[in-house]
């Protein structure tokens, strides 16, 4: 049984803040970070081609980018909701994603995995363990094991890459 004291709700907010604040941080190594909001109203009318599709989320995305960590945490302290609403319209986890992948930046994550092929999202919508480490760790790493690893049953094999260091 649960013998701790259960966290109140401003505890629980501290926290959130906290985690997503971190998770961003680490995906810009520290340096800066991207925050999408969603905006009521499109940025983008009418644009359609091969490579996008308008899909209500993209085309109305606003992005902030942040240098200080002060700064970046009090902007997501003031805008937490915009994650954290549960209705039809709220798009909390997405937003998330655009966002870290966005701090994280698309040719730093393609390094980051073993094939810069690989997906971020795979079959049936699930998260990929690239994912799940940026999330954790602040990289897409393609494994769990630490550093890297060479697959030595291939002549000339590939590097692996796995955690280079422990989320907190």
């Amino acid at each position: 049984y649960n013998t701790s004291p259960e966290l109140t709700r401003t505890e629980k907010r501290e926290a959130l803040v906290d985690s997503f604040s971190s998770i961003l941080w680490k995906s810009g190594e520290t340096r800066h970070a991207v925050v999408t909001l969603k905006s009521h109203h499109s940025a983008i009318s009418n644009l359609k081609t091969k490579k996008y599709w308008p899909d209500q989320i993209t085309e109305l995305l606003i992005i902030y980018e942040f240098t200080d960590y002060s700064i970046l945490k009090s902007f997501i302290n003031e805008h937490i909701e915009e994650f954290t609403i549960d209705n039809e319209t709220s798009y909390g986890c997405i937003l998330l994603l655009y966002s870290v992948v966005l701090s994280r930046g698309i040719q730093s994550i393609k390094f980051d995995m073993d094939d810069e092929h690989n997906y971020l999202i795979g079959s049936h919508g699930y998260c990929t363990q690239e994912l799940v480490n940026l999330l954790l760790t602040g990289k897409a790493s393609s494994n769990v094991f630490d550093g890297q690893a060479l697959l030595e049953s291939v002549e000339n094999g590939p590097i692996l890459r796995g955690i280079n260091s422990q989320s907190e």
